[in-house]
């Protein structure tokens, strides 16, 4: 039974150095192999079709929104803002020279 030789601190720090990059090629790897199943199933005849029509569906909704929100009507506005408590004015805030 041999025991392997501790490595050295130059291989060690070149291990530590690598690491990020190989973490990196990792990701790309998967990143292409995903884009490739994702066109091979987005092919499919009945997927595509659902897709499209999805994506209209969308489209039509956000135009909905986007002309029943008009700029003298605030409600859309006020209830986007009531989700986030920050967003929600106090008082209005001057700069320090107007004081």
């Amino acid at each position: 039974m041999t025991q392997e030789p501790h490595p050295s601190t130059f291989e060690r720090l070149k291990a530590a150095y690598l690491m990020p990059f190989r973490a990196l090629a990792a990701a790309l790897r998967l990143s292409v192999q995903n884009r490739q199943s994702i066109r091979e199933f987005t092919q499919r005849p009945r997927v595509a079709g659902i897709l499209k029509y999805g994506m209209m569906i969308t489209l039509l909704t956000w135009l909905a929104v986007a002309l029943l929100n008009r700029e003298e009507d605030d409600r859309l506005a006020e209830a986007m803002k009531g989700l986030w408590p920050a967003l929600q004015e106090e008082e209005p805030r001057t700069a320090p020279a107007d004081r």
